[in-house]
Order: C-alpha cells, then sequence, then structure tokens
C-alpha cells in the first residue's frame, strides 16, 4: 500500500502506457479525486504533446471500459501506475511554482497581445480557450524519472488547490 497523497488539492489525471504490442490499445490510469480506475482503451498509434487536447476527449469517451482500481492512499504497489503516481505526487510541488511563477510573464503577454490588434488568435488563445491550454513539462532522462516514467505515453494532470 502507498502512503496518503496530496489532501490539500483535487488531482484528475491520467496516465497512457505505452503499447506492448505495437497496437492502438493501450492501459491507461484515471484519477478522479481520490478515485483511481484503470483498464484498455483504444486510441491513436502515437500520442504526441500535440494530441494531448484530442487524446483527453477521447479517452473521456471511454472512460466506461475503465474499472475502479482504489482509492489514491491505497493503491497498490504492484501497480503498473503506482510509481508513476508517486513520481507526480514528488514533483508536483515544484511544477505547481514553475507554474504559478510563469503568472507574470502570461499577463504581460496578454496586456501585449491585447494591445496588438494583428494578433486576435493569440489573444483567443490567452484569454478564452482553456481547453486548448496547458503546461508542458520534460523530465530529464535520469534514473528516478526513467524508472517512473519510462513506460508512459503521456501521463496529464489538472490539479486544483
Amino acid at each position: 500500500n502507498r502512503k496518503k497523497t496530496c489532501q490539500d488539492c483535487y488531482v484528475q489525471s491520467y496516465c497512457i502506457l505505452k503499447s506492448k504490442d505495437d497496437s492502438d490499445m493501450r492501459e491507461v490510469f484515471f484519477r478522479f479525486g481520490s478515485w483511481c480506475y484503470s483498464g484498455k482503451v483504444e486510441l491513436c498509434h502515437k500520442i504526441s504533446v500535440a494530441d494531448i487536447p484530442y487524446v483527453i476527449p477521447a479517452l473521456r469517451v471511454q472512460q466506461n471500459k475503465l474499472d475502479f482500481l482504489s482509492d489514491i492512499s491505497c493503491l497498490p504497489s504492484s501497480s503498473p501506475f503506482a510509481r508513476v503516481m508517486e513520481y507526480a505526487e514528488q514533483k508536483q510541488p515544484y511544477l505547481e511554482h514553475q507554474a504559478a511563477e510563469s503568472e507574470t510573464y502570461l499577463r504581460n503577454l496578454i496586456t501585449s497581445v491585447a494591445n496588438d490588434n494583428s494578433s486576435p488568435k493569440g489573444r483567443h488563445w490567452l484569454e478564452e480557450d482553456a481547453s486548448e491550454s496547458f503546461f508542458e513539462f520534460t523530465c530529464f532522462n535520469d534514473g528516478d524519472s526513467m524508472a517512473a516514467l519510462g513506460n508512459v505515453e503521456p501521463f496529464a494532470a489538472k490539479i486544483y488547490n
């Protein structure tokens, strides 16, 4: 069993494992608050960051294929997703800090784009379309990240404090 995870925030996350047999069927983990679900779903052959806005809705449509696994506090260490979730939890404070630090930059960018009438599409992206906005973080290819994430393609999370 795992130690208790973040109690002061709400987490919704998806973890998609790489295909073992080069098929479109993938093992998926979905965390909804403290509830964890897993199962197999059909997704595109290779998933890139550009696919995230399309992959998440595709996962939502197939959530009925996922079975309840456990509460996050009881996620079995034998689960192929246990190390991924522990790693994500360890890195979460740093990632939150990086996202918060970008707020000033993004506010300045919004102001700059708002004053530039030649970029209405940029203004739309920055001000209105939250479904298309996300932070991308890349992990260093070190022993810890590879042990936890080597079989993952990709991991996505929404965290509300």
